[in-house]
C-alpha cells in the first residue's frame, strides 16, 4: 500500500499510518547496522552511563523491536493481494520486486567484500569471496548464510512468506490452526531453531500474525475498542517504556544470560505500540515521514553500502576514527546522508523508468 494523496492534519488514515511507519521502522533498523552500534549490548563490555544507556536503548532494544511490524504489515496487506491475484502472479511479482533488488545490492556489496579480502582485510570471515568459492552463490541468495548485504536476509524470508502464502492463509483462517502454529514459531524463534534453512523464523510468525489480523477483524473488535481509549493507550506506552528501560539496564548487569529471550518477548508489545503512535503523528514530522516514505525500500536496500561509504568519507576527511572521537556527529551525519541519498536514488530511478519506452506505453 503506497500513499501519495493529500493528508488530513486532524486524522491519520490506515494508508498514511503505514506510509509513515515504513521510513520510521527502517530508520530504526539502520541504527543496528551503523558502525559503533550497540546492537546486542549484552555481548559487549559496557560501562553504565547516560550516553551508553541511551545508545543501547535505541539500537539494542527499541530498534530491534521495530523489525516485527514490517512483516506484520506485509502479512496484513497480503490477504488483499491473495484475493485479487492468482498464486503464480503473486510469486512472479514478488520475485521481481524482492529477489532482483536483493541480488543487485548483494552483488554490489559482494564486489566490495571481494576487494577488501583481496587486499588482506579480514572482512566478513563467514563468506569466502576471495579466492572465489561457493560462498558467492550462497551469499547472493542468502542460502544457509547471511547475504553479502546482511540486512537483505529479510527480503529472502519475505519472499518465502509469499511462496508459502496459500498455506499460511489457510492456517490463519481458523484459530485452532493459527494459534498452535504461532506458538510453535514463537518457541522456535526464542530457542533459535531455524531448521538449517530459515535465517529468521520469527518473520514467518509475524507475517502469519498479520494474516490473522486481516482475517479476524470482526472478532478483534472488542480489543480494538479497548485500545481506542486514551487511558489504555497510555498504559501500553508506559508498559513499553518500562520494558525498554528494564531490558536496557539488564544488559549492563554482570550476568544477563537471558537477555536474548527477554528481547524476543519484548517484540510482542512493540508492534502494537508503534501502530498506536502512528495515529498521533502530526505536523512537520508527519510530512517528513510521508516525504521519505517512497524512498523507504531504497533506503533499506542501500543503507549498509551508504553507511560504509560515509564511514570511509568521514575518516578520510577528518583523519580520525569517528568511533573514538565525535561519534554523535558522525552518527547524525551518516543517518542523514543515507536518507538523502536514498531519496535521490529513488527519484532518479523513477525518472529513468518514466523515460523508457516500456514505461511510456
Amino acid at each position: 500500500m503506497n500513499y501519495s494523496g493529500p493528508t488530513n492534519p486532524d486524522t491519520n488514515t490506515a494508508s498514511e499510518r503505514i506510509a509513515m511507519l515504513r521510513p520510521l521502522l527502517i530508520f530504526l533498523v539502520m541504527t543496528t547496522h551503523i558502525q559503533g552500534n550497540l546492537y546486542r549490548p549484552d555481548l559487549k563490555d559496557l560501562t553504565l552511563n547516560a550516553a551508553n544507556f541511551l545508545h543501547a536503548a535505541l539500537s539494542g532494544v527499541i530498534a530491534v523491536s521495530a523489525l516485527p511490524l514490517l512483516p506484520i504489515i506485509s502479512g496484513y496487506l497480503a490477504l488483499a493481494t491473495l484475493r485479487k491475484y492468482n498464486y503464480r502472479h503473486i510469486v512472479r511479482n514478488k520475485a521481481i520486486r524482492l529477489l532482483l533488488p536483493m541480488l543487485f545490492w548483494n552483488l554490489l556489496l559482494g564486489l566490495y567484500i571481494y576487494h577488501q579480502q583481496a587486499s588482506g582485510h579480514p572482512i566478513r570471515p563467514d563468506l569466502q569471496l576471495h579466492p572465489a568459492s561457493i560462498d558467492w552463490l550462497l551469499g547472493l541468495l542468502a542460502l544457509f548464510k547471511l547475504p553479502m548485504n546482511p540486512p537483505l536476509y529479510f527480503l529472502r524470508e519475505l519472499m518465502l512468506c509469499f511462496v508459502l502464502l496459500p498455506l499460511l492463509a489457510a492456517a490463519a483462517r481458523r484459530w485452532y490452526t493459527a494459534i498452535p502454529l504461532l506458538m510453535l514459531l514463537a518457541w522456535m524463534a526464542a530457542n533459535r531453531v531455524h531448521l538449517y534453512f530459515f535465517l529468521r523464523i520469527d518473520i514467518y510468525g509475524f507475517f502469519l500474525l498479520g494474516l490473522c489480523l486481516a482475517l479476524h477483524q470482526q472478532a478483534l473488535g472488542p480489543l480494538a475498542r479497548w485500545l481506542a481509549r486514551p487511558l489504555n493507550q497510555w498504559l501500553c506506552y508506559s508498559g513499553f517504556i518500562l520494558c525498554v528501560t528494564l531490558l536496557t539496564l539488564y544488559a549492563f548487569l554482570p550476568s544477563h544470560k537471558h537477555f536474548f529471550l527477554a528481547m524476543k518477548i519484548s517484540t510482542l508489545l512493540s508492534p502494537l505500540v508503534f501502530w498506536l503512535l502512528s495515529a498521533h503523528l502530526r505536523g512537520w514530522l508527519k510530512q517528513l515521514l510521508l516525504w521519505l516514505s517512497p524512498a523507504s525500500f531504497t533506503l533499506f536496500l542501500a543503507h549498509v553500502p551508504l553507511q560504509t561509504l560515509t564511514y570511509n568519507l568521514w575518516t578520510g576527511l577528518s583523519n580520525h576514527n569517528p568511533l573514538q572521537q565525535g561519534y554523535l556527529y558522525y552518527w547524525l551525519f551518516t543517518l542523514t546522508a543515507s536518507c538523502l541519498a536514498a531519496v535521490l536514488l529513488t527519484r532518479t530511478w523513477h525518472r529513468l523508468r518514466k523515460g523508457t519506452p516500456h514505461a511510456r506505453h
